[in-house]
């Protein structure tokens, strides 16, 4: 059985992932979680990563039916010890009923790490109709005979609305014709498709067209891609591989096509293409890479595409390094607070100091703001960042009235999301009041733009810190 060697940068690109995956880890006769995706989470209805571990690594078979454990258990055994393969259909659930689910596994290592490590996918079969489950031995006839029916369907694995091959069996396809391409001496590449804006299109013209666009759109890709080449993922999303030779060639024809489909009444279209030129990975991984390319210039309302370059993965690591790192950066003060003086120029005295937040990073070095400011506003996350500079100016007020050295009021630029993910006028309150500082030395610090996002909203919000004995300054003001 061939075994893939992952990057650990790969990794976050699997837990990123909408395809319900996860990967184990095993030593010896132990097998833990090791990574889960976004889609693993939502589609067995986990509340978070944290329960998918604390669950999976108590019982690995937590959940499977009672009348499915053991022959899970069984086919498990068989791939761990490389008898067969591990592909299943059977009926799992973590609260409410029970699902049916079609899983799949593989092995790979990972670069610099021992041991061996298994990553499973899984389809999403349907609920379990209660008028089956009413005794042991009508549960297991109707079951054995629902899973014969699902397993002829998997391996047809047409997607219902547009014929297309479904994810599973792309993924398997993919897999296979990359390495025969490669082995007739081609280049493969696979190309990640989305209908721009398709929420918008089934509120203006129903349901009804949306699915007519979505089975036309179909048909195209089968046309320049050939149909076993080309999958409907999910929603609007699409995927195909072909020849890198002429992949820019057929996704021009095939945007051209779009174009024309519909009477005109279509959608622009953005794609990503992933080269196999640029490493060795599975179709998967290729299809999230791809994706991240077609995200790249999301905002662009035509029909265009993009490679997936270092350039984006090194964005993407960076974004991802951030987002790991921002509590790690707060508790061993990685992030430094630098006081830019105000002179009032009536007397050339310095009157106010603005907190400046910059991140000395043991891995990445110096980053100044605009490296991980707009990141930490983008995630919701920048309230940490800014809570922590208030209790950083509050820390240093403290030191200068025991040293007896005049203080001036210092400000704190506060995000629009502080104010949505939290109550943070009473978290600035508590902070200051703990503190023993006096409220009147701290200014708060809010653009003019953020206010305009919620008027009504915002100027309550200002109200409550002036009644507080804040001083609220508005920054960029007149910038609309």
């Amino acid at each position: 059985m061939k075994k893939r060697i992952y990057s650990k940068a790969e990794i976050k690109f699997i837990e990123k992932s909408p395809i319900p995956i996860i990967i184990f880890r095993r030593v010896d006769a132990k097998i833990t979680v090791f990574a889960v995706s976004d889609g693993f989470v939502e589609t067995f209805e986990f509340l978070d990563r944290y329960e998918v571990f604390k669950i999976l690594d108590s019982d690995f078979y937590n959940g499977i039916h009672p009348d499915d454990v053991a022959t899970v258990k069984a086919s498990f055994s068989y791939f761990v010890n490389d008898v067969r393969d591990f592909d299943e259909s059977y009926r799992v659930r973590i609260r409410g009923p029970f699902h049916i689910v079609h899983a799949f596994a593989s092995k790979f290592s990972i670069e610099a790490e021992k041991d061996e490590f298994i990553e499973i996918w899984y389809t999403y079969e349907g609920v379990c109709e209660s008028d089956f489950l009413f005794d042991a031995a009508t549960n297991m006839r109707n079951y054995n005979m629902k899973v014969e029916i699902r397993s002829i369907e998997n391996k047809l694995a047409v997607d219902e609305l547009t014929g297309l091959p479904t994810l599973s069996r792309f993924l398997k396809l993919a897999e296979d014709g990359r390495i025969r391409m490669k082995e007739q001496g081609k280049d493969p590449a696979l190309v990640f498709f989305n209908l721009n804006d398709m929420k918008s299109y089934n509120m203006k013209y129903g349901m009804g067209e949306g699915d007519r666009l979505l089975r036309e759109v179909a048909g195209l890709l089968a046309k320049h891609f050939y149909s076993e080449n080309c999958s409907r993922f999910a929603n609007d999303n699409f995927a195909a591989f072909t020849d890198a030779a002429s992949v820019e060639k057929e996704i021009e024809s095939f945007f051209e096509d779009c174009r024309h489909i519909m009477n005109g009444k279509t959608l622009p279209i953005r794609a990503g293409v992933y080269l196999d030129s640029l490493g060795d990975v599975c179709a998967s991984t290729a299809c999230d890479l791809a994706k991240l390319a077609s995200d790249d210039d999301r905002n662009v309302y035509i029909s265009h595409f993009n490679y997936f370059d270092k350039a984006m993965l090194d964005s993407f690591n960076k974004r991802q390094y951030i987002i790991d790192n921002i509590d790690n950066a707060i508790k061993e003060d990685w992030i430094e607070v630098y006081y830019q003086p105000i002179i009032r120029t009536a007397n050339g005295r310095v009157c106010d100091e603005e907190a400046l937040a910059r991140w000395e990073d043991p891995q990445n070095g110096f980053m100044s703001p605009a490296d991980f400011v707009p990141i930490l506003e983008s995630t919701k996350l920048i309230y940490k960042l800014d809570l922590y500079i208030v209790e950083k100016i509050l820390e240093k007020i403290k030191e200068q009235q025991s040293l007896g050295i005049f203080v001036v009021p210092i400000s704190v630029n506060l995000s629009r999301s502080d104010f949505e993910v939290c109550d943070i006028v009473e978290e600035v309150r508590r902070r200051v009041d703990e503190s023993g500082v006096g409220r009147d030395k701290l200014t708060i610090e809010i653009t003019e733009s953020i206010v305009g996002k919620n008027l009504k909203f915002m100027k309550n919000q200002i109200a409550r810190f002036k009644s507080l004995g804040f001083s609220v300054w508005m920054d960029d003001y007149g910038s609309g």
